[in-house]
């Protein structure tokens, strides 16, 4: 018998508020939506549980798949990206491999490959539509026109009038090209239309479409909206939001926002590279440069993929005298 058969998968389920214990299930995981965890436990009982429910799985990963997850972790990305492909190839649990499914995609995002991304990310939702691997759709949250490989292939993702996913990709890398107007179309459309978690997202780009306005009130309430979706996903949006409030000079709350980014989200290193530059600009704005210094040099230290945002932090280090504390 394999031992994948003979596995004990434990299924860990979110905390209520009235326990601190987590409870927990020990069996076989037999399969796992984003509707639904299916599970038969040590005692031969099969059971059902609302993927809401579960916070987190453990399982006997393969050698192959533990040694991908070693490289993601190093920032070897492309050589993760091949990683987890071979493990997808060996691996039989369906379940596993659209995990699998989903790391190929963080991969190729944090690579900048965003095309590629989301062609991972549409095999995955083919096979299960109600993801739980949100995180691993690639989108836009800061300006700038795609390269020639990702302009095509967000045309292509904004004609799939039957895959909202799709269309919500394609729209969100299409606001800074050519195609704005119809981006813009599309996003009012799956703001109205989508489940839920898309259609605040879709709500979420168009906020990049709006003039700059100092409203409290706006802020506050965007504030809940992102609150409302899984944590992570937030990291984009919390962009925006700091953005606001830069723009509002409200350097310090800006400056949380930004930090809170490469805290919930340690997926995508670009974004994160990025909120961390922000907060550093911030703090100069306030006066406090040392503060800032900090950040600059944990951009350069810890995101060594970042390209040109670790080299504009290394400027930044420089102009503010980085050989001092």
């Amino acid at each position: 018998m394999s031992s994948v058969a003979v596995a004990e998968d434990r299924v860990y389920l979110r905390s209520s508020a009235d326990s601190r214990t987590p409870e927990v299930y020990v069996g076989q995981i037999d399969d796992y939506t984003g509707q639904t965890l299916k599970m038969t436990t040590l005692s031969g009982r099969s059971i059902e549980i609302p993927a809401a429910k579960v916070a987190s799985v453990e399982s006997e990963w393969p050698e192959a798949m533990r040694a991908a997850q070693a490289l993601f972790a190093q920032e070897k990305f492309a050589e993760a990206e091949i990683a987890f492909q071979q493990a997808y190839r060996a691996e039989p649990r369906g379940w596993v491999k659209r995990m699998l499914i989903a790391e190929t995609a963080r991969c190729r995002r944090n690579l900048g490959r965003n095309d590629a991304a989301g062609e991972a990310f549409l095999a995955l939702v083919a096979s299960d539509p109600y993801t739980p691997y949100l995180d691993a759709m690639p989108l836009a949250w800061k300006t700038g026109e795609p390269d020639v490989n990702l302009h095509r292939a967000a045309i292509a993702w904004l004609e799939k009038t039957d895959s909202p996913y799709a269309q919500l990709m394609g729209a969100s890398f299409l606001l800074s090209a050519a195609e704005r107007t119809k981006a813009i179309a599309a996003l009012e459309r799956l703001k109205s239309a989508a489940p839920a978690e898309l259609a605040l997202l879709a709500e979420m780009q168009l906020w990049r479409t709006e003039p700059p306005a100092r409203d409290a009130d706006k802020t506050a309430a965007r504030r809940k909206q992102i609150e409302q979706l899984p944590a992570n996903v937030q990291s984009g949006p919390r962009l925006l939001l700091g953005d606001a409030l830069a723009r509002d000079d409200q350097h310090e709350q800006a400056t949380i926002e930004y930090l809170r980014i490469p805290i919930l989200d340690n997926i995508d290193r670009p974004l994160a590279a990025e909120a961390l530059l922000r907060a550093g600009k911030q703090l100069e704005l306030m006066g406090r440069p040392a503060a800032a210094k900090r950040l600059y040099r944990e951009i350069i230290t810890d995101y060594p993929a970042a390209g040109v945002i670790g080299r504009e932090a290394s400027s930044r280090l420089e102009q503010a005298g980085g050989a001092s504390p």
